[in-house]
C-alpha cells in the first residue's frame, strides 16, 4: 500500500493556544479582512451608527444625509478618544465627549471649542476622521479597517452574490439576538462550523441534518457554500412554525454560506440567521447570533 503523503495545512498547537498567533491574527488577519458587523436596518435613518471593534481597530458605521454609509476609525484625531459607543444616532453631528470636537457625518472635522484662541491656525480640512471600508451584500454590512482594502469588496465576494438565499429579508422579522462566550480558539469553531460531516449525527434531532452524502458543495474565492440536496427537514416543514413563503422546502436545503474570515450564514424553510465568531483570546471568543423568522411567526410568539 502506498504510503499516503503527508498533511501539508495542519498548524500547530500553538495557533490554536498561543498569545504570539492571537496578536499576529489581530493585527495580519482581522485588521485587513471584510468583516460582517450588522444589517442595513441598523442605519434606518440618517445619523444611525453603529461602533464596532475589528481586530485591533475601533471602527463605527454611520448613514449620512445623503443615505451613504460610511465606515471611519473610532479615534478622535485630536486625543485619540472614540468619539461614539454602542449604536444611536447621530444626526447633528460626531462629537467626542473629551474636547468636544465634532465632525459631520462623513467624517469630516466641523469644529471645536474656542478654535479661534487655542488652534488659531489648524487646517481642520487636514483632521478629519480616518476612513475605513463598508460593503453591503443583500442586507448584510460589512466593514474593512483598510481605506483601500488589499482586497476590493467584490473581488473578496468572488461569486457569492451568484448563490444567495431565496429569502427576502425585508419582508421578515428579526427574532432575539443573542451572544454565547465559548472556552475555545475561533478557529476551533470555526472548523466546526463548516464540518457538515457531523451534521446528522451530533444535530439529528435538532438541526436534522443532512447526510453527508446528500450535500453539494460549491466553493468561491475562499468562501464556502453548502446545501442538502434533499430539501428541508420535516422537523422543521412539519412544525407548527410558519414556513417562510419565498423558500421551497422542497428544493435544496437548507443552505449554508460561510464567509471568510468568520461569519457563516444559515438558511431554511423557518428562519434566516447569521453569526460572527469573534476572537478575544488565544483561548476565548464569543459567537453574536442574529436570526429572522417569518412576521407571521414573530406575530404568534408575542402572545
Amino acid at each position: 500500500m502506498q504510503k499516503p503523503e503527508s498533511a501539508m495545512q495542519l498548524l500547530p498547537v500553538d495557533a490554536y493556544t498561543g498569545e504570539a498567533w492571537f496578536t499576529r491574527e489581530q493585527e495580519e488577519l482581522f485588521s485587513r479582512s471584510w468583516v460582517w458587523v450588522g444589517m442595513v436596518e441598523d442605519f434606518a435613518q440618517p445619523g444611525d451608527y453603529l461602533a464596532v471593534q475589528v481586530g485591533n481597530c475601533p471602527l463605527f458605521v454611520i448613514r449620512d444625509e445623503e443615505g451613504e454609509l460610511n465606515a471611519f476609525h473610532n479615534v478622535c484625531r485630536h486625543r485619540g478618544m472614540q468619539p461614539l459607543e454602542g449604536s444611536g444616532n447621530a444626526i447633528n453631528g460626531i462629537r467626542c465627549p473629551y474636547h468636544f470636537w465634532t465632525y459631520d457625518l462623513k467624517g469630516c472635522l466641523r469644529g471645536m471649542p474656542r478654535k479661534q484662541e487655542l488652534f488659531p491656525g489648524l487646517d481642520v480640512s487636514s483632521r478629519s476622521l480616518a476612513p475605513a471600508s463598508v460593503g453591503v451584500l443583500d442586507h448584510m454590512v460589512f466593514v474593512n479597517p483598510q481605506a483601500q482594502p488589499d482586497e476590493p469588496f467584490e473581488e473578496w465576494l468572488d461569486k457569492a452574490p451568484q448563490h444567495l438565499w431565496p429569502h427576502r429579508l425585508s419582508t421578515l422579522a428579526e427574532a432575539r439576538p443573542a451572544r454565547y462566550e465559548i472556552g475555545c480558539n475561533w478557529k476551533v469553531f470555526t472548523e466546526n462550523a463548516i464540518d457538515a460531516y457531523h451534521l446528522a449525527y451530533l444535530h439529528a434531532t435538532t438541526l436534522g441534518g443532512p447526510d453527508p452524502l446528500d450535500m453539494d458543495w460549491i466553493a468561491t474565492g475562499r468562501h464556502w457554500i453548502f446545501l442538502g440536496r434533499g430539501g428541508d427537514t420535516p422537523q422543521r416543514t412539519e412544525s407548527d412554525v410558519p414556513l417562510i413563503p419565498e423558500f421551497d422546502p422542497t428544493k435544496p436545503g437548507p443552505l449554508v454560506w460561510w464567509f471568510f474570515p468568520n461569519c457563516g450564514v444559515l438558511a431554511t424553510s423557518v428562519f434566516w440567521s447569521a453569526f460572527s465568531i469573534v476572537p478575544i483570546g488565544p483561548e476565548r471568543c464569543y459567537v453574536d447570533v442574529r436570526s429572522w423568522i417569518s412576521a407571521e411567526a414573530q406575530a404568534q410568539s408575542a402572545y
